[in-house]
């Protein structure tokens, strides 16, 4: 798990640079990024449900960190919502990782990098299990686009915020999670 766990990290480090080198903001790898908080949990559904219907094991929600990892089996269940507002089934791959834009870093860039809503389908009689690596800013992070990404044609759309602060809305909104960011607005 340990092993596991560093090669995760090396991943998260390895996006967040390309990320940051794709927005031509390299330099704030170090102040912003390379002490970030780091999470890992293991999810198992367990459901039996009418095969027709299927049962919602997770609401729609984005993540609220910088970015998440996921492993998942060959179960499936994952979907993510379309720009057209469709639910789209995301094919189970062997070896691969999903990785979703969360909302923290969604806001830092001034939405040049838009989080990801997703949600989790069981259908018939499962188990699912899927294991996800978050990269969480650290709670007295301030959340704030750089002034390279603010300018006429992109204005700032986040006010300033630190990440316990949006932890604290989450947790105050009691699961109903679905577009917290927003309470961020400019």
């Amino acid at each position: 798990m340990r092993e596991y766990f560093e090669k995760k990290k090396e991943l998260c480090d390895r996006i967040h640079k390309i990320i940051l080198a794709s927005l031509g903001v390299s330099n704030y790898y170090a102040s912003h990024f390379e002490h970030c908080k780091l999470l890992f949990r293991m999810n198992e559904y367990q459901v039996s449900c009418d095969e027709a219907s299927g049962v919602i094991s997770l609401p729609a929600h984005t993540d609220g960190g910088s970015i998440t990892i996921l492993h998942e089996d060959e179960v499936g269940g994952l979907q993510v919502l379309s720009k057209a507002g469709n639910w789209v089934d995301v094919k189970p791959t062997p070896n691969s990782f999903i990785v979703f834009i969360g909302d923290t870093l969604q806001a830092w860039s001034n939405k040049r990098f838009r989080s990801g809503k997703h949600r989790v389908i069981i259908k018939g009689r499962q188990s699912r299990l899927s294991l996800a690596f978050f990269r969480l800013f650290l709670d007295e992070m301030e959340i704030d686009a750089p002034p390279e990404l603010v300018d006429n044609e992109h204005p700032r759309l986040y006010r300033a915020y630190h990440y316990s602060e949006y932890l604290a809305c989450k947790a105050a909104n009691r699961g109903e999670w679905e577009n917290i960011i927003d309470a961020y607005a400019a």
